[in-house]
C-alpha cells in the first residue's frame, strides 16, 4: 500500500469514476492474469461473489484498491473501506505471491459502461471492450483535455507515459504509443471536468460534470434555538497521523497509519453555539460572552454527554447524536487533503482563529473558510472533544506523561483561539481529564441515521490463551446484542451483552447494536481462533557439571499439564520421549530436555540443558588390604587411573588437599592404623575413599 500511495501522492490524484447503472446485463465470466506487484485491472463484470469472498478464495490476491466516487479518496479492501466491486470500473489489483496469478470471476456484465465522469487531475478509468485503431498519442492530441495518459507496466513495475507538450503535440516518454485493451485501466490526466463515453467503439469526450456539493440536513431545536446544520460525511480512508517530517509533529500523532471509515456520518458544519447549548441546557458556561454565535467553551467531556442525552431525549426518527470519534474527526477535518493543514503545508489566517489574529478570544462560528467538505472552524477557534478514550500513539512526550495516570482521559482536536499555528494541523492532538472545563475547548456533534456497529475488543484472531473479550458501541444508550453459535443476533436472537467474557475456544462472535428510534446496526463479526499453549517448564536443578549422579526435579504451573523428557537429544513432544514422574536422575552427561503437553492446548515451548557428570577416577588399591603385622611394614598404594595423585591419611579422617599427605610410593606402618585414601585427577571426579585397617603384635616408637 505504501508504494502505491507514493505514487498517488506524487501525481496528486484527486479524482474518480461513476458510471451509471446498466439497462440489462448477461451472465458472464472473466479470466484476470495478475503479475506479482500491482495490476491495472477493469471489471468487465459485477462479481457474483461477495468482496470479502473473492479475497478469502484468492490467497494470492492480497488487496484491492478503488477510489471514492464522490470525495476521491482512495479505498482499500483490506481496510474495510472497499466493500463491494462494480462492473466497468478500474481497480488496481494487489498480487501478493511472487508468481503470476489467474484471479476467474463470474457474475453480470452490463451492456454498456455508459458516460464516465472525469474531473480536473488524474482519474483512472476501466475500458470494457477494445478502441480498435485508438491509440494514447491520439486522444491525446485530438483532445483539448487530455493532458496525458499511463499504462501500467507490471513486469517492469514502471508507466508508459504519453504527454500533451506545450505546442499541443503528443510525446511519448517511453518510446511506446499503447492501444486500449478491454480489462485494462489507465490513468487519464484531465485540464478539466470533462465527460468521456466510448460505447460507440471511439472515444468522446464533452459535457461538464457538476462539482460535488455535500448534503446538508438541518435540524431544529425547537423555539428561537439556531437550528443544527449537519454535513454529511461519506465513508471511506484514510492517511490519519503525521509523517515524521511534518513541521512541529508531536510522536504521539504517529504512525501514519491507513484507516477505513466505514459508514456515512453526518457532522456539525459548525461548532456548538452559545445559543444553542443555553437553548438546551438552560444555562450557559461560557467565558466569552461577546454573542450567541460564539462557540461554546469552558464544557467537560462529562458536560457534554449531558447534553447530547438531552438531545437525544426529542431525537426519535432523525437519527442518534454524540461525539465524533477521533478517526472520524480527523478523516472529516482534512476532506481528502493529505497535507498538514487540510488547506496546505502552512498556516492561513484566512482558514482558522489562532493565537496571531482571533484578538484573544473565540470568534463566530463560520467566520473564516470551510474545508472542501463545507466545514467551518476544524482548525482554531476552539478545541473539541473527541467520543473514544485516549490512545497512547506510540508513545505518550514526557511533557504529557500526566495522561497515563487520568482514568479515562480524552482527546480534544482542531487547536483554538490561543493556540499556536502547529496545534491547528489535522493530526495534531491534545488529551484532558473528562472532568476538565476550559476556555480552550468546545464541541461538534456526530448525527448517525443508523446504530453505530459495536467494537469487538480484541477484533478476532489466532491467540495462544484465552482472551477476555469487550464489545462496545459509540452510539449513546446502544444495547449489544450478540451470538457465539454462528447465528445472526438480533433483539429475539441473543445473548445481552453485560460485561466483559473470556473466549477460549475456537469460534465467531456476532454482534449488533440495538437502540430505540433509529435502526439496527449492521452486524460486526470477529473470528477466534484460541490454542491455549502451555507455559514452559523449568528445571529445579540448574544445568552445568556435576561429580556425582545428580536428580533434577521438573515442574510447569499450567494446571493439568503433564512433561515429556528426552536425555538423547531428541525433541520431546506428547509422542515422544519419557513421561515424567518423578525427578530425573542424571548419571552421566545428556542433555535434558522436557515440554509441557495439555490435551486441547499447544505444546509449550521445550526448555533444555545439559548437565555434565565428570568420570571418576578409579579407586586407590591398598595392598594389603589389612592384616596384623609383628614388624614395621611398608603397605602399597596405586590407582588404575594415569596421572591420577593418591591422597591419604592415618588418623580416619576423609582424605581431602587440605588435611592429607600424597602417596609418593608405599606407605610405612608401624601401628596400629587406619588407612584412608581417595584418588583425584583434574577434569574428573574425585574417587570414592578407599579404607584399610591394620594391627600390631608390637608397638614400635
Amino acid at each position: 500500500m505504501t508504494a502505491l500511495t507514493a505514487f498517488l501522492l506524487s501525481l496528486i490524484i484527486a479524482a474518480a469514476v461513476i458510471f451509471p447503472a446498466p439497462a440489462c446485463a448477461v451472465q458472464s465470466s472473466q479470466n484476470i492474469t495478475l503479475y506479482p506487484g500491482f495490476n491495472f485491472v477493469c471489471l468487465l463484470l459485477t462479481p457474483d461473489r461477495p468482496l470479502s469472498a473473492v479475497l478469502s478464495e484468492n490467497k494470492a490476491v492480497s488487496d484491492i484498491y478503488s477510489f471514492n466516487a464522490q470525495a476521491g479518496i482512495f479505498a482499500s479492501a483490506s481496510a474495510g473501506s472497499l466493500t463491494e466491486l462494480t462492473a466497468g470500473r478500474g481497480y488496481i489489483v494487489m498480487n501478493g505471491s511472487a508468481s503470476q496469478y489467474s484471479l476467474l470471476l463470474s457474475g453480470e456484465q452490463p451492456p454498456s459502461a455508459g458516460d464516465i465522469t472525469l474531473k480536473k487531475g488524474f482519474n483512472l478509468v476501466g475500458f470494457t471492450k477494445d478502441i480498435p485503431g485508438s491509440y494514447f498519442s491520439g486522444v491525446v492530441e485530438k483532445n483539448a483535455d487530455v493532458a496525458g495518459i499511463y499504462k501500467w507496466n507490471p513486469v517492469s513495475g514502471s508507466f508508459v507515459q504519453v504527454l500533451k507538450d506545450a505546442s499541443g503535440a503528443a510525446v511519448k516518454v517511453d518510446s511506446a504509443d499503447p492501444s486500449f485493451k478491454s480489462g485494462e485501466s489507465y490513468y487519464f490526466n484531465m485540464s478539466s471536468d470533462t465527460v468521456m463515453n466510448y460505447d460507440s467503439g471511439a472515444i468522446v469526450f464533452g459535457g461538464v460534470s457538476p462539482q460535488w456539493q455535500p448534503a446538508v440536513k438541518t435540524i431544529s431545536l425547537g423555539g428561537s434555538v439556531p437550528s443544527l446544520e449537519m454535513v454529511k460525511i461519506p465513508s471511506g480512508s484514510f492517511y490519519m497521523g503525521s509523517p515524521d517530517q511534518e513541521l512541529e509533529r508531536a510522536s504521539w500523532e504517529g504512525p501514519l497509519r491507513l484507516t477505513a471509515i466505514g459508514s456515512d456520518f453526518y457532522i456539525g458544519k459548525y461548532e456548538i453555539t452559545r445559543a444553542q447549548w443555553r437553548g438546551v441546557m438552560g444555562s450557559d458556561p461560557s467565558r466569552f460572552r461577546a454573542g450567541d454565535s460564539l462557540p461554546v467553551e469552558t464544557v467537560s467531556w462529562n458536560d457534554c454527554q449531558s447534553f447530547i442525552s438531552k438531545l437525544n431525549e426529542s431525537a426519535a426518527g432523525r437519527g442518534v447524536f454524540r461525539l465524533p470519534t477521533e478517526a472520524e474527526w480527523e478523516y472529516a477535518c482534512r476532506a481528502g487533503s493529505g497535507s498538514a493543514y487540510y488547506w496546505g503545508a502552512a498556516i492561513n489566517p484566512s482558514n482558522c482563529w489562532y493565537q496571531n489574529n482571533s484578538g484573544g478570544s473565540t470568534n463566530p462560528a463560520g467566520m473564516k473558510l470551510p474545508n472542501s467538505w463545507g466545514l467551518c472552524d476544524m482548525s482554531g477557534n476552539v478545541r473539541e472533544w473527541c467520543l473514544d478514550e485516549y490512545i497512547d500513539r506510540p508513545v505518550l512526550p514526557p511533557a504529557l506523561s500526566f495522561a497515563a495516570s487520568i482514568a479515562g482521559a480524552r482527546i480534544a482536536r482542531g487547536g483554538d483561539w490561543d493556540s499556536y499555528a502547529g496545534y491547528c494541523r489535522s493530526a495534531a492532538r491534545f488529551v484532558f481529564a473528562p472532568d476538565e472545563r476550559l476556555g480552550i475547548i468546545g464541541l461538534r456533534l456526530v448525527l448517525v441515521e443508523r446504530t453505530d456497529a459495536p467494537v469487538i475488543s480484541p477484533a478476532g484472531g489466532k491467540f495462544s490463551s484465552a482472551q477476555q473479550v469487550k464489545i462496545s458501541s459509540f452510539t449513546p444508550q446502544a444495547s449489544i446484542i450478540y451470538t457465539l453459535d454462528g447465528s445472526i443476533p438480533s433483539p429475539s436472537n441473543g445473548v445481552q451483552y453485560t460485561a466483559a467474557f473470556t473466549v477460549s475456544s475456537k469460534l465467531t462472535i456476532k454482534a449488533i447494536a440495538v437502540r430505540s428510534g433509529v435502526p439496527d446496526s449492521v452486524v460486526a463479526p470477529a473470528a477466534f481462533d484460541v490454542n491455549e499453549k502451555a507455559e514452559i517448564p523449568s528445571f529445579a536443578t540448574l544445568p552445568g557439571i556435576y561429580q556425582d549422579t545428580v536428580p533434577v526435579a521438573i515442574t510447569c504451573p499450567t494446571p493439568g499439564a503433564a512433561i515429556k523428557y528426552t536425555l538423547d537429544g531428541s525433541v520431546p513432544s506428547s509422542s515422544n520421549g519419557f513421561d515424567y514422574t518423578a525427578p530425573v536422575l542424571i548419571t552421566r552427561t545428556a542433555d535434558l530436555k522436557a515440554v509441557a503437553v495439555k490435551p486441547g492446548a499447544l505444546d509449550s515451548d521445550v526448555i533444555s540443558g545439559r548437565f555434565t557428570i565428570l568420570e571418576k577416577v578409579a579407586v586407590p588399591v591398598i595392598t594389603p588390604s589389612s592384616g596384623a603385622f609383628a614388624a614395621i611394614t611398608e603397605i602399597g598404594v596405586t590407582c588404575a587411573t594415569p596421572g591420577a595423585i593418591i591422597l591419604y591419611t592415618r588418623d580416619n579422617t576423609e582424605p581431602t588437599l587440605a588435611n592429607a599427605s600424597v602417596c609418593e610410593g608405599g606407605i610405612t606402618i608401624f601401628q596400629a592404623v587406619t588407612i584412608k585414601a581417595r584418588a583425584i585427577k583434574t577434569g574428573m571426579a574425585d574417587s570414592a575413599v578407599t579404607t584399610a585397617r591394620f594391627t600390631f603384635e608390637t608397638a614400635f616408637e
